[in-house]
């Protein structure tokens, strides 16, 4: 299958901001259309962010969804980490020798991931720069044994009123309204 994107690939300073209360984790994802490298990252916002990053890593595991722990099918913590300080990654299936999927440093082209703000920082802003932009391979982390190409959208309002919908590949479907798609119920 294969996706279009449309608009300008993000090239130059981008800022991202973190969320620094409660346990300060925050989802955020590799912006530019190449490859980065995680220590000249790091380096450049070392007083915003702790020195592991986290990658999900569901592969390993029977389960289809993301559940949270305690759940049947979970086999291990299922985040693969990377500690830029040792420059060691660590798979998270749980899987001996899984050699391939452990972390190697670099981040791939729309690759997500979690780091943690600094505690005692008020809403830092991290920044990516073009100098850790690589075209160094990395380790991509993906749910290998979905039965479709979904991706998940969660849109969250700050009244917590929720909105999900499913993106589907299909080499069939147009980029206009069809009979792949489905409206929301008003």
């Amino acid at each position: 299958s294969k996706a279009a994107f449309v608009g300008v690939p993000n090239n130059g300073d981008v800022s991202v901001y973190l969320v620094s209360g409660g346990q300060r984790y925050n989802l955020i994802g590799n912006p530019y259309p190449s490859n980065i490298v995680a220590e000249p990252f790091r380096s450049e916002n070392a007083d915003k962010i702790e020195a592991t990053l986290w990658f999900w890593d569901n592969t390993g595991n029977t389960a289809l969804t993301q559940m949270g722990s305690g759940y049947n099918g979970y086999t291990a913590n299922n985040f693969a980490q990377y500690n830029i300080n040792s420059g060691v990654g660590n798979s998270g299936t749980g899987i001996p020798n899984q050699a391939s999927k452990v972390p190697n440093g670099t981040i791939v082209v729309g690759q997500g991931f979690i780091v943690q703000a600094k505690a005692g920082s008020t809403n830092p802003s991290i920044t990516f720069k073009n100098n850790i932009r690589t075209a160094a391979n990395g380790v991509f982390y993906t749910k290998q044994n979905q039965q479709k190409e979904v991706f998940w959208l969660q849109l969250i309002a700050p009244s917590q009123l929720t909105n999900t919908a499913a993106v589907v590949y299909k080499n069939e479907a147009q980029n206009l309204y069809d009979l792949y798609d489905s409206e929301l119920s008003s």
